[in-house]
């Protein structure tokens, strides 16, 4: 599994929704124990959420939000590192 799937069940994770199929809590534990690159890409994606309603911009990546925790991560590229406002985030935060 690609962490780019993991990704999306740490997205899920902040966001307090279920994780998507295929992907149990054990496996993303496990994944976010052995992998710096997506440990910190939860940790920027909380502090998002943290900030975004410290703004009043109401929940990161809600439908009148405008921007969704993929804003966060990379175009597409292996590092995993990207940032908010990066080459297709499309946030408009960066």
């Amino acid at each position: 599994m690609h962490c780019s799937e993991f990704r999306t069940a740490i997205s899920a994770r902040v966001d307090g929704e279920a994780l998507p199929p295929g992907i149990p809590g054990a496996a993303l534990d496990a994944h976010l124990r052995e992998c710096p690159a997506c440990r910190d890409w939860g940790e920027r994606a909380r502090r998002l959420k943290v900030l975004a309603a410290g703004l009043g911009l109401g929940a990161v990546g809600d439908a009148g939000g405008g921007f969704g925790l993929g804003a966060i991560g990379d175009a597409g590229g292996s590092s995993g590192l990207g940032v908010v406002g990066d080459a297709g985030g499309g946030s408009g935060l960066g």
